[in-house]
């Protein structure tokens, strides 16, 4: 069967990338576990107990929109993921049992928390990506050096809500900041908003349109791709990096870190070669990815920081 989309594997794989890394970085605000140690600006006891053990109750669901700047909808279609404003719907049965589906162009984009395992399904490719809770940080502030504060009250779908600002700190750090709307009920994330260090405007845009208390069946919240779809374990890789047998490692500390894959992306080196030594760049408002050829071998490296550091933290 042809494939329905434009551009080619090449263009398609940093775009799942950036997607999947900002489907896990909203998932690591609740997802975790809990919260860091108390960060010198510290929100009050109360707002820090409800992120870290909400009280779900019988369920909570509702409905979503997502507006991103990230990625330009022609590209975030032709990865087959939502585009650039999508809706969707989100049921939360406990802190590790919820669900998050966008509707894209005819097709679905699923996140799944199942206990230990976070599990990201794109019905249109089939593709099932498997991450463990345990490779994702505990809050984001335990991703690095983080300023933590608490805004003002406000009204989320309806809801009283918290505000929660983590301005990630670092030399040339393009993340500016992440700011969470917690529900003051249950202490649910019902929005979600980034913003890049160089733009007034979030480039990610997400919140909770309708929010209602009601049972959220078990099933519900159950993902079961059909017998055909591809799972993609990350799980494997990340604990190969760990023990310091696999392809993948990370350079540097906190948020200056450096994600390193020794060889090439499938598909091939995404992003332009903006010098013509073979350094193929891919710049996004808050990441850059930048693949080294030298000698028949290639490097991927992936970060919150301008491509030169990048290039700089994998050794050129």
């Amino acid at each position: 069967m042809p494939d329905p989309w434009p551009l080619s594997a090449a263009s398609r794989w940093p775009v799942v990338a950036v997607a999947t890394g900002l489907l896990l970085a909203g998932a690591a605000v609740w997802g975790g576990g809990g919260t860091a140690a108390p960060p010198p600006r510290e929100p009050t006891a109360t707002v820090r107990e409800r992120l870290g053990a909400p009280e779900v109750g019988s369920g909570l669901s509702g409905v979503v929109r997502v507006r991103q700047s990230l990625l330009p909808e022609a590209l975030a279609r032709a990865a087959a993921l939502p585009g650039t404003d999508v809706r969707g719907r989100f049921w939360v049965r406990s802190a590790d049992a919820w669900r998050l589906e966008l509707q894209g162009t005819g097709h679905d984009f699923q996140v799944v928390r199942s206990g230990p395992e976070i599990q990201i399904y794109d019905d249109a490719r089939q593709r099932l990506i498997t991450v463990p809770v345990a490779l994702l940080p505990d809050g984001l502030a335990a991703v690095g050096p983080t300023r933590v504060a608490q805004g003002r009250p406000t009204t989320i779908a309806g809801r009283p809500a918290h505000v929660l600002r983590y301005r990630p700190l670092g030399r040339d750090v393009l993340l500016r900041e992440v700011e969470v709307g917690v529900d003051a009920a249950t202490g649910v994330p019902l929005a979600l908003r980034v913003f890049a260090r160089d733009r007034e405007e979030p480039v990610v845009d997400a919140q909770a349109r309708s929010a209602d208390e009601q049972s959220v069946p078990a099933e519900r919240v159950r993902l079961e791709p059909p017998a055909g779809a591809t799972t993609v374990p990350l799980g494997a890789l990340g604990l190969a990096a760990r023990l310091g047998t696999g392809p993948l490692r990370t350079v540097g500390r906190g948020w200056e870190r450096v994600l390193v894959l020794d060889g090439g992306l499938p598909g091939g080196a995404p992003g332009q070669d903006e010098q013509g030594d073979g350094t193929a760049v891919l710049r996004t408002p808050i990441a850059s990815l930048v693949t080294l050829s030298a000698g028949g071998r290639q490097a991927t490296g992936a970060g919150l920081l301008p491509p030169e550091r990048v290039a700089e933290a994998m050794g050129r």
